[in-house]
């Protein structure tokens, strides 16, 4: 695990493309400029990215951004080393506590609550789907 540098940018943006959609690579260029209030890291194999993560402060919190693993290295343990990764950041920072959101219905929602993140709320029908409306559950972890 490492910092996000500028030459990891084109392979971040294939796994989110393949994770949520697309994202340009400028909007990750403005994150990892601005490390006071982001914070962007990859997991490496070799020097091949196969997974990332990013971090937002604000203020004594921190918010779970976002965090992917290349479908083809999936269940491998990067996206727990990722989010180990992003909890020592945001201890670094001297932040109180974590927030994320995620669809009701993935997987990652047990990797969250094995490190210890707990239900804040439900955002009902927060996502729209191909297969319908998905609540969102929010997270939040005290740091």
């Amino acid at each position: 695990i490492k910092l996000m540098e500028k030459q990891d940018i084109v392979p971040v943006c294939e796994i989110q493309q393949q994770a949520f959609g697309e994202r340009t690579p400028d909007d990750f260029e403005k994150c990892i400029a601005n490390p006071s209030l982001y914070c962007y890291c990859v997991a490496m194999l070799g020097q091949i990215v196969v997974g990332y993560v990013g971090l937002m402060f604000v203020g004594d919190e921190s918010e779970l951004l976002t965090i992917a693993v290349d479908e083809n290295y999936q269940h491998h343990g990067y996206g727990a080393a990722l989010l180990a990764a992003a909890i020592s950041a945001a201890k670094r920072m001297k932040k109180k506590a974590m927030f994320l959101e995620v669809r009701e219905d993935n997987g990652a929602v047990e990797l969250y609550r094995g490190v210890g993140f707990v239900t804040s709320y439900i955002r009902k029908n927060y996502y729209q789907t191909f297969l319908g409306p998905k609540n969102a559950i929010v997270m939040r972890l005290e740091l």
